[in-house]
């Protein structure tokens, strides 16, 4: 059986390999195991020729040398349904250009699958709300806009950074009175409004942390332009379907990602 290369990105980086084809991992993954580890999750699917950075060989990064032993089928055929290599600074050394796709996967194993383009901001906005998810996943407001968000946390010279980030860009909207709108489902919106009002009218702060450890349930249904990844050199964007594309083409996916 052909081997295949995911990473979870989602409250957790890990880099596992897997006999299972991308949507059956990712039913295998949501729905339930003998480990009790389910609900909704987000990987990268790999292209294993392009995991390591060009010029480093495998064994700088990952483990790959003896996976096919260590990733082998069961002895009654069944095939081998995860294997983790790295569950460390998977997403610092991965390499950017081995991401196929995104797949997107709500608590009862539907997939939304969304390929890599380049990144693009969308309208401007005077305030923007980001969910990092990976290495790190606080609640992050800020002035910037995604790419330019992107660039300022992965800046080295900034005190506090990460070599690599992936993060999705959320829904924002005020009531007239300025107030967080009703319909976003975020916790403290109060506390939320103070934030990014901090931020709009700052000079020198350019974001501000919202919540060190925010709830994701029914996460999918606050997206709003999509998700991001990128370092000092390079930004990639996972543009999210418009809310009719959803609707239509996406029907069951969609139903399942607003009950979280």
């Amino acid at each position: 059986m052909d081997i295949h290369f995911y990473m979870l990105c989602f409250r957790s980086e890990a880099l596992v390999a897997s006999q299972l084809e991308p949507e059956a991992f990712a039913h295998y993954m949501a729905t339930g195991t003998r480990k009790l580890t389910r609900g909704s999750l987000m990987f990268f699917e790999l292209d294993r020729g392009k995991l390591n950075p060009i010029g480093r060989r495998a064994t700088d990064s990952f483990r790959l040398h003896d996976i096919e032993t260590r990733c082998a089928s069961h002895a009654d055929g069944s095939p081998k349904r995860s294997k983790y290599i790295s569950i460390y600074r998977v997403l610092e050394h991965l390499n950017i250009e081995a991401i196929l796709r995104l797949h997107l996967v709500t608590s009862d194993g539907r997939v939304l699958s969304i390929e890599p383009k380049p990144a693009e901001d969308g309208p401007e906005a005077k305030e923007y709300l980001y969910q990092e998810l990976a290495p790190v996943s606080p609640l992050i407001c800020s002035s910037l806009s995604p790419t330019n968000f992107c660039r300022f946390v992965t800046d080295p010279d900034v005190p506090l950074y990460v070599p690599t980030l992936f993060f999705a860009d959320l829904l924002l909207d005020r009531e007239p009175t300025g107030e967080i709108a009703g319909y976003l489902p975020y916790e403290n919106p109060a506390h939320l409004a103070d934030c990014l009002d901090q931020v709009r009218t700052s000079r020198k702060r350019a974001t501000k942390t919202v919540s060190r450890t925010p709830n994701l349930q029914a996460f999918f249904r606050t997206i709003n332009r999509g998700f991001y990844l990128g370092n000092k050199d390079q930004i990639i964007g996972f543009p999210f379907p418009e809310r009719r594309t959803l609707e239509i083409e996406h029907t069951r996916w969609w139903y399942s990602a607003q009950s979280g």
